[in-house]
């Protein structure tokens, strides 16, 4: 059994090796003269604000594919996803973890050409992001002013005392300065600005009221999203009981499931996490032989299983009609007990049940993992496994143990 389970997780990850992964959207390039391509985008739900793109001119799995950087267009969009916009700017160098910190304020700054994203626009003011390896930015670009400019924020250790942290939230300055320029006197929004933090939560609103409307943010969906699955399979169960003669017992049973996943980016679906319920239910039996005295014993019983199953889920090979993911989480289980028995021989000859020995526990606990893929974004196939887990209380001199493998078929919602 661990032979074919390994087999199958090897199969299933046959595809990592195969060709390099890609997520295609409908979107469009801005050229350097100005015209605008459309196509599809190699989307990658940048959390770094990218250096080069892969855009084909149609879905086509066959299509040429060009590469662009930021020297070969002005900018380009992924439809209701995210826009960057080429700009020439200075990016400050100094790190703000605080495990990477400095003694004294680190005022550094390069020249660099990237692609900004482009968080919102508006009559007024427009506001950019820009995130590498070091940290997030934001920039500003309003009226008089050229190219976008960095909102600027330092955080560095005291130069007398490498014990204390000290901030530079030079950027409130910046927005009052902005503010003024197109409102009178705003208590209110200059208050804003200075109880505000580095951060884009509080920095938009702010840019929105700047523009005197709600803001023109290019249209977005929403990135997080929900969705249900139900589904079937088979349970192979082993069984057996530590401590006695007892030979193992393995059992083929149904399984059901159903259950959601939360996504937090439905474009990309690089990860997720599952909540699944499913059922189950099995019957075992086992026969010692017969000891030189003439002894022997047998135990029967049957259970119902009801199983939660919070685990998280990672798409090694992720596109839009093939996937392939492995998952690790645990499984709570509420199990029901039939009548079962236990009973003791002598020459062949039962003898009474003894009281007390079999109590099997109505709640137990496991970690598992599991692998599948998942075709044409509706159809999920899967294998997981239980290692072993201890089933009964105090059933002594001995201990039933138990470990499953499960595989089925889940229809996505």
């Amino acid at each position: 059994m661990k032979f074919f389970i390994t087999c199958l997780f090897l199969t299933l990850l046959i595809p990592l090796l195969s060709k390099a992964q890609s997520n295609y959207k409908p979107g469009y390039i801005i050229k350097l003269d100005g015209d605008t391509a459309r196509g599809f985008i190699d989307y990658r739900g940048w959390s770094k604000n990218p250096r080069r793109i892969s855009f084909r001119s149609n879905a086509a799995d066959n299509a040429t594919v060009n590469q662009f950087t930021v020297h070969d267009i002005n900018g380009f969009g992924v439809n209701g996803l995210q826009l960057y916009e080429r700009d020439a700017v200075t990016v400050s160098t100094d790190e703000v973890e605080m495990a990477n910190i400095r003694q004294g304020i680190d005022t550094g700054k390069v020249a660099d050409t990237v692609f900004l994203q482009v968080l919102t626009t508006g009559k007024n003011v427009a506001l950019y992001s820009y995130t590498d390896q070091v940290k997030t930015r934001y920039y500003i670009l309003y009226q008089g002013v050229k190219v976008p400019r960095e909102l600027v924020y330092h955080v560095y250790l005291n130069p007398d005392n490498a014990s204390e942290v000290k901030t530079d939230y030079r950027f409130k300055r910046q927005l009052i300065y902005i503010s003024r320029l197109y409102q009178k006197e705003n208590s209110s929004l200059e208050s804003r600005i200075d109880g505000s933090s580095y951060s884009e939560t509080d920095i938009l609103p702010i840019i929105n009221t700047i523009n005197g409307v709600k803001g023109s943010r290019p249209a977005q969906q929403k990135l997080s999203g929900t969705r249900w699955f139900a589904g079937a399979g088979v349970s192979y169960e082993d069984m057996n009981f530590t401590g006695n003669q007892f030979p193992p017992s393995s059992v083929l049973s149904p399984k059901i499931d159903a259950g959601f996943d939360l996504i937090p980016n439905k474009t990309t679906q690089r990860y997720f996490l599952r909540i699944e319920a499913s059922f189950t239910e099995a019957s075992h039996s086992f026969s010692d032989p017969q000891d030189a005295n003439g002894s022997s014993a047998t135990i029967k019983f049957s259970y119902n299983t009801v199983s939660l199953a919070p685990q998280v889920v990672y798409n090694f090979y992720n596109t839009d009609n093939f996937k392939v993911f492995m998952a690790a989480g645990a499984l709570l289980n509420f199990s029901s007990y039939g009548q079962h028995q236990y009973t003791i021989y002598f020459h062949n000859i039962p003898q009474a049940e003894p009281d007390g020995d079999l109590s099997f526990l109505n709640f137990w606990a496991a970690f598992y993992g599991k692998a599948g893929i998942l075709i044409h974004k509706h159809i999920e196939l899967y294998a997981d496994y239980i290692p072993t887990t201890t089933l009964t209380d105090n059933f002594n001199p001995f201990a039933g143990k138990v470990s499953l493998f499960q595989t089925g078929l889940n229809y996505i919602f």
